[in-house]
């Protein structure tokens, strides 16, 4: 997505905060937490939400890097004195959502991804204590007028969710 508006394929788009903006304007929309996504019949779901030092004894299943989901968590988990062992990585998200469903091991996610993690048998719980949330929101060209189509999604989006400041952060 920000490819696509920063090249001028794409007049708006919403993702997550970019690390470097550049000429890109960002309007954050909502905080993302973080979730643990695990197999259906882990026996941590017994649980309705989890730390994130309970994932430590279990393989843990991560993006590769590069990826800005798993700098942020590995800057969490060193903030923290944790570690997580990883077992495999894998460049997408569904890939990851695959092989835990598979039972191959847990990974984290954000709490975006609960829908299609969950399609695939997977069992999402909220990470309690200290976490991970990342702003979402609206990335459009800098001093670019917007077409009456994208300006009227851009309005809408707005409209249904209250301002934000935060960009990133710990919660």
């Amino acid at each position: 997505v920000v490819a696509m508006v920063r090249e001028g394929r794409a007049e708006l788009g919403v993702s997550f905060s970019p690390h470097s903006p550049g000429e890109l304007q960002f309007e954050p929309l909502f905080l993302d937490r973080f979730v643990a996504v695990l197999p259906r019949e882990h026996e941590l779901l017994r649980q309705r939400s989890l730390r994130w030092r309970q994932l430590q004894p279990y393989p843990f299943i991560a993006l590769q890097h590069p990826s800005s989901i798993r700098e942020q968590i590995e800057q969490f988990l060193d903030d923290e004195s944790l570690r997580l062992p990883v077992r495999m990585e894998s460049h997408q998200l569904a890939t990851i959502g695959r092989m835990v469903a598979a039972g191959l091991g847990l990974s984290v996610v954000p709490a975006l991804c609960t829908g299609p993690m969950e399609e695939m048998g997977n069992v999402c719980r909220r990470l309690s204590g200290p976490n991970i949330a990342r702003a979402v929101g609206i990335l459009t060209r800098q001093r670019r007028p917007l077409s009456a189509a994208a300006e009227a999604m851009r309005a809408s989006l707005l409209s249904r969710f209250p301002p934000q400041k935060a960009h990133g952060a710990r919660v």
